[in-house]
């Protein structure tokens, strides 16, 4: 774990919630194969992590922060307007 002793170098004092935290992710998830170091297939799990939709995540944070009293009503618009979008697009292909 180099990474924690550059953010703190300080080795006199006990450590800190956060440094514990951080090397109980390492150990815990992190390190998959226990060796103590993380390895090409270690580090693309922590980057991309398997069964992790990102776009999926995006648009749950872009609602979340954009419903500003909490209600969803976002939600409902965007699925009048998937709707209506849908309804245009078979009218336009009846019409041809």
């Amino acid at each position: 774990m180099l990474f924690v002793g550059d953010m703190w170098p300080n080795k006199e004092e006990d450590e800190p919630e956060w440094v514990k935290g951080e090397r109980t992710q390492f150990s815990s998830y992190r390190d998959s194969n226990g060796d103590g170091f993380m390895d090409h297939d270690e580090v693309k799990n922590w980057i991309i992590p398997p069964n992790y939709d990102h776009s999926e995540a995006e648009a749950k944070h872009l609602i979340y922060e954009a419903d500003a009293n909490k209600v969803c009503v976002i939600v409902f618009y965007f699925t009048a307007v998937l709707w209506l979008g849908t309804v245009i697009v078979i009218l336009f292909q009846l019409g041809r």
